[in-house]
């Protein structure tokens, strides 16, 4: 068993924290851990600092939040730059495209109507 951690622990942390303070009874009909059973792992959490005694109540030592490094603002300032000009990009791209289209309409307009004047001309030779 050496090595091994008591079965209930992180449990009753758990359940501590999430419904705040409880007498040992209340904890022990929540989680149904015999009463018993239930004494000793509150000693145990006591004594190595992780839940204290308030009167009949066990209460939860909140534990020290790990620090979230801080925001690199250049990098964020880049990134955004970054994202900027490639939104920048796919607009030019696609109103590249658009006049690319336009261009082949056009082509094609300028196609018909080189024909139908052909047709008029040969309409005007054949009357």
């Amino acid at each position: 068993m050496a090595g091994r951690k008591p079965k209930h622990d992180s449990r009753v942390i758990r359940y501590l924290n999430k419904n705040g303070p409880s007498n040992q009874v209340g904890i022990a009909k929540a989680l149904k851990i015999p009463v018993v059973s239930l004494y000793s792992t509150i000693k145990r959490l006591v004594e190595r600092g992780e839940l204290r005694m308030e009167g009949k109540l066990v209460t939860a030592i909140p534990t020290a939040e790990p620090k979230k490094p801080p925001l690199d603002m250049k990098l964020v300032a880049e990134t955004a730059r970054k994202l900027q000009t490639e939104n920048a990009v796919d607009r030019i791209a696609m109103l590249k495209d658009e006049i690319d289209n336009i261009t082949d309409g056009i082509r094609s307009l300028v196609i018909t109507r080189s024909y139908l004047l052909r047709r008029v001309q040969e309409e005007h030779a054949n009357t």
